[in-house]
Protein backbone atom coordinates (compact mmCIF):
# COMPACT_ATOMS: atom_id res chain seq x y z
CA UNK A 1 0.00 0.00 0.00
CA UNK A 2 1.24 3.48 -0.82
CA UNK A 3 2.45 5.56 2.09
CA UNK A 4 0.04 8.34 1.10
CA UNK A 5 -3.04 6.09 1.48
CA UNK A 6 -4.88 5.13 4.62
CA UNK A 7 -7.28 2.21 5.06
CA UNK A 8 -10.64 2.86 6.67
CA UNK A 9 -13.38 0.45 7.83
CA UNK A 10 -15.20 -1.45 5.10
CA UNK A 11 -17.95 0.39 3.28
CA UNK A 12 -21.38 -1.12 2.48
CA UNK A 13 -19.85 -3.27 -0.28
CA UNK A 14 -17.57 -5.00 2.22
CA UNK A 15 -14.39 -3.66 0.66
CA UNK A 16 -12.09 -1.44 2.70
CA UNK A 17 -12.53 2.22 1.85
CA UNK A 18 -9.37 4.18 1.12
CA UNK A 19 -8.66 7.87 1.02
CA UNK A 20 -5.62 9.40 -0.63
CA UNK A 21 -3.87 11.96 1.49
CA UNK A 22 -1.59 14.42 -0.27
CA UNK A 23 2.02 14.21 0.87
CA UNK A 24 3.42 17.23 2.72
CA UNK A 25 4.69 19.98 0.51
CA UNK A 26 8.25 19.59 -0.65
CA UNK A 27 8.65 23.10 -2.00
CA UNK A 28 11.92 24.60 -0.91
CA UNK A 29 12.08 28.20 0.16
CA UNK A 30 14.67 30.52 -1.28
CA UNK A 31 16.61 32.68 1.15
CA UNK A 32 18.95 35.38 -0.16
CA UNK A 33 21.46 37.08 2.13
CA UNK A 34 23.30 40.27 1.21
CA UNK A 35 26.59 41.04 2.91
CA UNK A 36 28.84 44.04 2.63
CA UNK A 37 30.26 47.07 4.42
CA UNK A 38 28.04 49.63 6.08
CA UNK A 39 26.34 52.23 3.86
CA UNK A 40 27.02 50.23 0.69
CA UNK A 41 23.34 49.96 -0.32
CA UNK A 42 22.49 46.44 0.84
CA UNK A 43 19.07 47.44 2.18
CA UNK A 44 18.21 49.47 -0.91
CA UNK A 45 19.25 46.69 -3.29
CA UNK A 46 17.56 44.01 -1.17
CA UNK A 47 14.28 45.90 -0.97
CA UNK A 48 14.28 46.66 -4.70
CA UNK A 49 15.14 43.06 -5.63
CA UNK A 50 12.44 41.65 -3.33
CA UNK A 51 9.86 44.01 -4.81
CA UNK A 52 10.87 43.05 -8.34
CA UNK A 53 10.42 39.29 -7.79
CA UNK A 54 7.50 39.56 -5.36
CA UNK A 55 9.33 38.27 -2.29
CA UNK A 56 9.30 39.56 1.26
CA UNK A 57 12.22 41.71 2.41
CA UNK A 58 13.54 41.48 5.96
CA UNK A 59 16.22 43.95 7.05
CA UNK A 60 17.94 42.64 10.17
CA UNK A 61 20.03 45.76 10.58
Amino acid sequence: MRESSRVFPADSSGYPATMDIAPPTTRRRLVVALDGPGSSGKSSVGAAAALEVGYRFCDTG
